[in-house]
């Protein structure tokens, strides 16, 4: 399955003519991220460029226009109700943590709750995400990483940690890296079909809609995997689990919201994981630049580093840490960076 047949399912979610408004908005369109339907405002395509704006005559514009395509609330729950088939009681739990996955999209869903039922007080605003089905490989310097062992995949919101973990479980569970026995923890539906719609994706298992912690005891207990695949390490159960798997032999792949390394290491989740010595390099994606590798560091260093290398440890914190990732590679701007002291 390819971008434009994700697109098609997202549009296929509106009334049929708003779906042919936004088919020859998309026409000319590679690079759409996000379809975004705010209550009484202009429908939006986020690029990686930044805002398109709808408008009815399926054109674009660089500001929202009179003639640009709108929904109110009451449409937009109707447009939700569609997307999940007319089962919103069925998917309460989903709602009530302000998601929904569809077929591999997700839809993040805005506006007042009441008893894990959006819709209740009204839907402000919905986020259909379009996902990159085919990723290229890894870039070089990745997949090195990977050879070394645990990876952790940082950066902002919209930076391209999702689609890097899949290129990484590409080569994992393909022929690049051996066919690796791979395990995804896919609590929010988001690998499923990348998983089932990619022939490289050999050697490969999905848990999905299962709490991450419980996924993966579960992965360890019955599949025999080589790696474990985690996206969006947040919770602390979530984490207290890596480090209870990583004593059985397995690798982890996952990915965490953090832009910088002074970010990471304020992360609680973060120290904790860093601690266990769970990760061997930790790469950080460029902010604005969906899938671009900022730099990778390495751990364990005895100190932080200054002018041109990143201080990891904030001031609270710079006597009491020891361990902090360091880097050891340069940004990689103009594509000159090598990966020095791995």
């Amino acid at each position: 399955m390819e971008q434009t047949d994700f697109r098609e399912r997202v549009f296929s979610f509106f009334l049929p003519p708003e779906a042919a408004v936004l088919r020859r908005c998309a026409a000319g369109v590679r690079d759409l991220g996000e379809v975004c339907v705010y209550a009484g405002k202009a429908v939006v395509f986020f690029c990686e460029n930044g805002a398109r704006f709808c408008r009815k005559n399926g054109t674009l514009s660089d500001h929202p226009a009179q003639d640009c395509l709108r929904l109110d609330a009451e449409e937009m729950l109707r447009l939700l109700a569609r997307a999940a088939e007319y089962s919103l009681f069925r998917k309460k739990e989903e709602l009530g943590a302000g998601f929904l996955t569809v077929g591999g999209c997700r839809i993040a869903v805005c506006g007042a709750a009441s008893d894990a039922r959006i819709g209740a007080g009204g839907i402000t605003s919905l986020h259909f995400r379009i996902p990159l089905i085919s990723p290229p490989m890894p870039p070089e310097e990745v997949c090195g990483c990977l050879d070394a062992g645990s990876l952790l995949i940082a950066g902002p919101p919209g930076c391209g940690k999702t689609t890097m973990l899949k290129s990484c479980i590409r080569r994992l569970s393909g022929a690049g890296g051996g066919f690796k026995r791979v395990a995804v923890i896919d609590e929010r539906e988001e690998f499923s079909a990348f998983v089932e719609g990619s022939p490289g994706c050999v050697t490969c298992d999905v848990i999905g809609c299962v709490p991450k912690g419980e996924a993966i005891e579960r992965a360890v207990r019955l599949l025999n995997p080589e790696w474990i695949v985690c996206d969006e390490l947040g919770s602390g159960a979530e984490t207290a689990a890596v480090c209870r798997a990583l004593n059985t032999g397995v690798r982890f792949l996952a990915s965490i919201h953090a832009g910088t390394p002074e970010e990471l290491v304020r992360r609680t989740q973060y120290r904790q994981l860093r601690q266990a010595g769970v990760f061997e390099r930790v790469v950080f994606l460029a902010a604005g630049r969906p899938g671009r590798v900022d730099r990778i560091l390495k751990g364990p260093a005895a100190e932080a580093f200054r002018k041109g290398e990143e201080r990891v440890a904030d001031a609270r914190d710079r006597t009491s840490e020891r361990g902090a990732f360091s880097a050891v590679a340069e940004p990689y701007g103009r594509g000159a960076a090598q990966v020095r002291g791995a």
